[in-house]
């Protein structure tokens, strides 16, 4: 198939956005919705290449404002990031179980190929250190939440719910699991976005929770990449693919020194205490997307972090 109508749910996000934005450059039609919670009343993201229209997937009418006759969709809306979900654990289970399950009633109809859902490693990572964890881990791993009352892992079940749910559509699905995704732009309370602002703010020491935590960190023109891969290719139909990269697996602290580097400051780096529900190490196995995307080049950490402060440098952006 050559050119489609494509949809991209939670496409005014970190890796909604990149993803709409790729699909236009390929040559497709791009409808992106979004409902804007996170942005303040009034501020709205720029967009290029795509059409974007503001949407509640969880009260708004879906067939009147969407329509019918997409090729393909991919839904990438969720209320994300620790802090957030922290602070209103229930908002976050309501929230994206509610407009996932509004989505694939709506997209029975109004889909006619494949649907993706953007999915998340907090699936699998309360398990660390029960001896149920492989490392690297693969697809098929438990996944589930050891503690209900922890609103942390109020992400994670929404997000498991989500993935039972595709699973039982009973039409073409597929699900990325992502891996610590990172690139310039990124507007969250994330760890490299945080980490180069402080740094941008001149703090210092700087301090860094969960320093000996490690992570492989994957940059979002490689996350994109992936994903298109998983909806497009045929081993990738009704399975769960891991997107990240292959490493490097360092420490938080190690990335704090390298972002400092990168900045050419003289911050020093300082310990702080773990933040509560971190795992002590998330390393996913990614074989089956780097198959899945043959020649691809992926950026390299340094470079990705030197994408980033510069971005950071150019906007100014706080924390």
């Amino acid at each position: 198939m050559g050119r489609k109508r494509i949809l991209v749910t939670g496409a005014a996000g970190f890796i909604g956005s990149s993803l709409a934005r790729e699909l236009a450059a390929r040559g497709h039609r791009v409808t992106g919705v979004d409902s804007f919670l996170k942005y303040p009343p009034g501020e709205r993201p720029v967009t290029d290449g795509f059409e974007m229209r503001e949407l509640d997937l969880c009260s708004d009418d879906l067939d009147a404002a969407l329509g019918r006759g997409y090729d393909e969709a991919y839904h990438m809306a969720a209320i994300v990031g620790v802090e957030r979900v922290m602070a209103d654990p229930a908002l976050t289970v309501r929230n994206n179980t509610y407009s996932t399950l509004r989505f694939l009633d709506w997209a029975r109809e109004g889909v006619a190929g494949r649907v993706l859902f953007g999915s998340t490693s907090e699936n699998y990572a309360s398990f660390f250190g029960t001896g149920l964890l492989p490392l690297p881990t693969p697809e098929d791993v438990f996944i589930g939440v050891r503690d209900i009352r922890h609103p942390r892992w109020a992400y994670a079940a929404s997000k498991i719910l989500g993935e039972v749910a595709f699973a039982h559509r009973g039409a073409p699905f597929c699900i990325a699991r992502y891996h610590n995704v990172y690139g310039p732009a990124m507007r969250s309370r994330h760890v490299t976005p945080e980490l180069f602002s402080r740094i941008w703010q001149g703090a210092d020491p700087l301090p860094v929770a969960s320093a000996s935590h490690t992570r492989t960190f994957c940059h979002v023109r490689d996350a994109v990449a992936g994903t298109i891969a998983v909806m497009e290719s045929a081993q990738a139909l009704d399975r769960v693919v891991n997107v990240g990269a292959a490493g490097p697996e360092i420490t938080i602290g190690e990335l704090a020194r390298r972002m400092v580097r990168v900045s050419g400051r003289a911050t020093r780096v300082a310990d702080a205490p773990a933040v509560d529900g971190s795992v002590q190490r998330r390393c996913g196995d990614v074989t089956l997307m780097h198959r899945l995307l043959g020649a691809h080049e992926f950026i390299p950490l340094e470079q990705g972090l030197r994408q980033c402060w510069q971005w950071q440098e150019e906007s100014g952006w706080i924390a």
